[in-house]
Formats: structure tokens, C-alpha cells, sequence
């Protein structure tokens, strides 16, 4: 998917890459409707969920917990999954920053294409919590910070504008340490909602 995405929002070799601020701001947009939307879902079930922020705290600890184990290969749990990717034919549309701007908004909103394990605490959390602001803020955020990895190519690519291939192939070696700091992170995230405090 990266190889798709690149040539896109890699833009032009200028300080202000136009496609690569849509995408990102895009990104942006899509996290926050994934957010509103999810923090709604409670509503559909009812507002008045036994347990409340306790509950909420363990319940989000546990999944956290769960996929920090699943990251490290101690245990196989489930992981729902959309294996759709971003559409390569929208690579033709015009102006750049069109598909770059639908690429953003896919991928912002984190649930149409495939799920990182530290997705899904976010996930229970957000639902859990009902809480409209919360959940925008931390879906954005979310969102934005998948833009980070092209920001930072973008940033190195300096020496030469065909560097981005040498990184997109490069890409699958930096598995294992994908998996490890997402393990690392949702064990803080876990033992940050089980310790018996509220939040």
C-alpha cells in the first residue's frame, strides 16, 4: 500500500509539498469522523452500561494486554480485518491532490483497510466511553500520526528524489521492530488502564 501512496502524496521537491499537506490533513479529518462515529455506538447499545469508568479501564487493559501478547507471538487471538487497500486506479485522478486527499481520508479513518493491533484498545475505549470529544480527539490524532512515517520520508529525501523507492523496499525488514514497539506500546497502555485508579 505504501508503494501506492508515495508517488502520491510524496509531492514535489519543494517546502510545501501540497499532495503530502492534503493527505495528512485529510488523514486528520477521517480520524475524527472514525471518532464521532464510534463514540455514537454507544448510544446504540444504551447509555446506561453497568460498570462505568471502571469497567470502561479494564475492559480497554484487557485488549490492550491481549494484543501485546499477540504483537510478541505468545498467543493467537483474532483480529478482525478489512483487507481492502486503497484503490491503485485512483493514482489517475486529477489534480494530485484529489487522490491524495481520498488516500488520506481511507486511511484516517483506520477501520476500511488493515488494523494495527494498537487499533483495537483505542477501538473498545472509544466505544466505551461515549464520549463524542474524546473520541474525535483521539481518532484524529490518530490519524495524523499515521502520517508521520511519510513526513519523515519526505523530510530525508532531501538528498534525491528517487531515495523513497529505496525505502518502500526496504519497508518488510522493519517488520520485527514494528511488532515489538507495538507491543511495548499497548502494555503501557494496558497497565495504565488496569492499575486500579480512575481515569
Amino acid at each position: 500500500m505504501v508503494g501506492t501512496i508515495l508517488p502520491i502524496v510524496y509531492g514535489k521537491r519543494e517546502k510545501k509539498p501540497l499532495e503530502l499537506v492534503v493527505y495528512s490533513v485529510s488523514s486528520l479529518l477521517g480520524g475524527i469522523c472514525c471518532g464521532i462515529t464510534l463514540s455514537m455506538l454507544r448510544a446504540l447499545a444504551g447509555r446506561h452500561v453497568s460498570g462505568g469508568r471502571s469497567l470502561v479501564g479494564g475492559l480497554t487493559g484487557l485488549v490492550a494486554i491481549t494484543y501485546a501478547l499477540k504483537e510478541a507471538g505468545l498467543v493467537n487471538v483474532p483480529s478482525p480485518q478489512r483487507t481492502w487497500q486503497v484503490q491503485r486506479g485512483w493514482m489517475r485522478l486529477k489534480p494530485v491532490a484529489l487522490p491524495a486527499g481520498m488516500f488520506g481520508f481511507c486511511l484516517g479513518l483506520g477501520l476500511l483497510t488493515r488494523i494495527n493491533s494498537c487499533l483495537y484498545p483505542v477501538v473498545v475505549w472509544v466505544v466505551l466511553t461515549g464520549s463524542v470529544v474524546q473520541g474525535a480527539l483521539v481518532m484524529g490524532a490518530f490519524g495524523l500520526i499515521r502520517t508521520l512515517p511519510l513526513w519523515i520520508m519526505y523530510a530525508r529525501s532531501w538528498e534525491g528524489r528517487e531515495h523513497w523507492k529505496d525505502y518502500t523496499e526496504n519497508l518488510g525488514g522493519w517488520q520485527p521492530v514494528a511488532r515489538l514497539v507495538s507491543a511495548c506500546i499497548l502494555i503501557v497502555i494496558g497497565a495504565l488502564f488496569l492499575v486500579p485508579f480512575r481515569f
